[in-house]
């Protein structure tokens, strides 16, 4: 399932719209831990549409492209951990051309220029993203709490992310 349009404020949010939301193009792949990649469209759309109101766990996955600028060391602002599920990015520094990027801390690299990084050692991962220099592409996991909100005069159901509290 593809996100294909986002609101950036739902109606009544005073607070403005979230940062890093969902986007376009991004891959909804996990719904409340339950695969959707080969769940029907009217299976997917029942456990995503569900309840008004109520909290919905998505996991995505999305395609960074990340453009190295000259003479800068692709690692300085960015640390990686080898967590169980796989390489885990831990921190980046928000002022830094990856977090422009679009790369955040939790994300979860599953690819590195279309190459699966299940099995991929950590020292690996960082050679293939030094092989091409000039550009990478990435595929990350991201976890996002959205928020169910109710059809407004007849028009069709969103979701709003909810804003997470930092541990």
């Amino acid at each position: 399932i593809t996100i294909s349009n986002v609101f950036t404020s739902a109606p009544g949010d005073a607070g403005g719209p979230v940062p890093d939301n969902p986007r376009p193009g991004d891959a909804v792949i996990r719904c409340w831990s339950r695969p959707l990649t080969y769940s029907g469209p009217k299976n997917a759309s029942r456990i995503l549409i569900g309840a008004p109101n109520t909290i919905l766990k998505v996991v995505i996955e999305r395609d960074i492209r990340i453009k190295n600028p000259p003479g800068v060391k692709l690692f300085s602002p960015l640390k990686i951990d080898m967590k169980f599920a796989g390489p885990t990015v831990t921190s980046v520094d928000d002022k830094s051309y990856l977090y422009e990027s679009g790369l955040r801390p939790g994300d979860l690299v599953v690819r590195i220029n279309k190459e699966s990084t299940r099995y991929m050692k950590l020292g690996e991962l960082k050679r293939r993203l030094f092989r091409t220099p000039n550009e990478n592409a990435l595929t990350v996991r991201r976890e996002f709490n959205l928020m169910r909100q109710r059809p407004q005069n007849g028009g069709s159901r969103h979701f709003t992310r909810t804003r997470q509290r930092k541990k």
